[in-house]
């Protein structure tokens, strides 16, 4: 696949390994110019001297765990970023300091964050673009389908979740990088499932499920710590747990119900299948904040390493119980339910015979921007703004947009009825639509898509 070493020759690059610093502490250093370095030498157990010509990236293989080579080719394609983005600064940082030689990327490395500096906004790119170098989107998403694809297949395996851990295993061995950063660009593509791998709670690791949820310091797992904090001081929580019946199980709160709990072989309460599939069906949903200690420079981490912390990391997470996020009662769906019925009717009331300015009341009561609904279709601006005034014709684009929006299905269909093209829902793909639409309230096009080729409809 892609060879960090190869890119780094061709960028005129030099590397070698040398003890950094007897801690461990810095994964790599660029230097930009030759200069006398300072490394520490295992043998004379002091810092010595030696030099080093310009163009330079230094690796400490003490720095990495035993056996990840993963994490020093990302070091590598690390400093391969800034050596193409940075340099200019760095000399004009020179003009300033001459005694700055190099960039030293540290074990607990930086993230970008609002109240950064220059420095740590150039840390932070260098971390978001190294892992696209190693694992280009298109070769890496083609990779995942297929070993998806072959695990499902070997496992006879009912859902994906069951094999991805076994999926990002071999994403690391194909692409030479770590286990998390696979994980990480998983969960970049848009594969969920990757959120709910290989991830541990007070030391333990937790059974692999499925979080749709992947909004920032969103999550339905809690340490023993933490929810017993929570249960001290947030009575709204508290009450929650004990009135409807929430047990704490496998680092989750799951709702007691034989649907999502039984007892296993050793007489203990275990989650089901079901459960994991659907962790926000069953599970209360948590909002985290990440806070840094003070002696630390670097900032947030991101929020996919939420739980995959180290014992001694300088971050501590601050646990709230987020009511919009958890399973309600079942008054309070009904509640919800009825209002959501309510609220669509009174949406559709509103719409006319007139596309333009039905559409126009439609994306009016999305709240969705231009821009937004843009970004979910999965199409440009400008092409949205002809679906909006009518130019487009093509069913699968007008699709696309209205199911941006997440409208309710009987508004979707009333809107392609008196689209420019009309939409016959006697024709026999557009009943296979009239299905998803009614089946996949809230999915985004591109799932809904894909539901339809798994059936045998392709897209229009």
């Amino acid at each position: 696949m892609i060879k960090p070493e190869a890119i780094a020759r061709n960028m005129g690059l030099n590397i070698i390994e040398r003890t950094i610093d007897p801690f461990g502490s810095v994964f790599g250093q660029l230097h930009f110019c030759a200069h006398k370095a300072s490394f520490y030498d295992p043998k004379k157990r002091m810092m010595v001297e030696e030099y080093i010509s310009e163009n330079t990236i230094v690796i400490d293989p003490n720095a990495f765990a035993p056996g990840c080579h993963g994490a020093m080719n990302n070091t590598i394609a690390h400093e391969c970023v800034h050596f193409a983005l940075h340099r200019k600064c760095f000399e004009f940082e020179r003009l300033m300091n001459p005694e700055l030689t190099s960039f030293s990327c540290k074990t607990v490395g930086g993230i970008k964050e609002e109240e950064a500096d220059a420095l740590d906004l150039m840390e932070w790119q260098a971390n978001a673009i190294a892992p696209r170098i190693l694992m280009p989107k298109e070769l890496f998403k083609a990779k995942v389908d297929e070993l998806i694809t072959v695990k499902i297949h070997e496992k006879s395996a009912s859902c994906v979740i069951d094999i991805m851990e076994e999926v990002i295993e071999s994403l690391s061995v194909v692409f030479h990088v770590s286990r998390v950063a696979a994980k990480i660009r998983c969960m970049e593509i848009g594969y969920s499932e990757a959120i709910g791998c290989f991830n541990y709670i007070d030391g333990r690791y937790i059974k692999p499920y499925i979080q749709m949820n992947l909004e920032t310091g969103i999550s339905y797992s809690i340490g023993k710590t933490d929810s017993a904090i929570l249960l001290a001081t947030d009575p709204a929580f508290a009450e929650k747990v004990r009135n409807e019946n929430y047990l704490y199980i496998d680092g989750h709160y799951i709702h007691n119900d034989p649907k999502y709990v039984i007892i296993n072989s050793s007489g203990r309460h275990d989650i089901t299948d079901v459960a994991r599939y659907h962790i926000e069906e069953c599970a209360i949903a948590f909002s985290v904040q990440i806070i840094r200690s003070l002696s630390t420079p670097s900032a947030q981490y991101w929020r996919i390493c939420i739980l995959n912390r180290e014992k001694n990391t300088p971050y501590r997470l601050v646990f709230q119980y987020n009511k919009e996020l958890t399973r309600a009662s079942e008054e309070e769906r009904k509640e919800a339910i009825v209002g959501y019925l309510n609220e669509s009717h009174q949406l559709l009331k509103e719409m006319s015979l007139d596309y333009v300015s039905s559409i126009a009341r439609a994306r009016e009561w999305s709240g969705f921007t231009r821009e937004m609904i843009a970004e979910n279709a999965d199409m440009d601006v400008r092409t949205l703004d002809r679906v909006l005034t009518g130019e487009v014709k093509k069913i699968e684009t007008i699709l696309r947009a209205l199911l941006a929006m997440k409208l309710p299905p009987e508004v979707i269909k009333h809107l392609l009825k008196i689209s420019p093209n009309g939409w016959s829902f006697t024709d026999q793909k557009n009943i296979a639509y009239n299905w998803a639409i009614d089946s996949f309230v809230g999915y985004d096009a591109e799932e809904i898509f894909q539901k339809l080729q798994e059936i045998g409809y392709p897209p229009y």
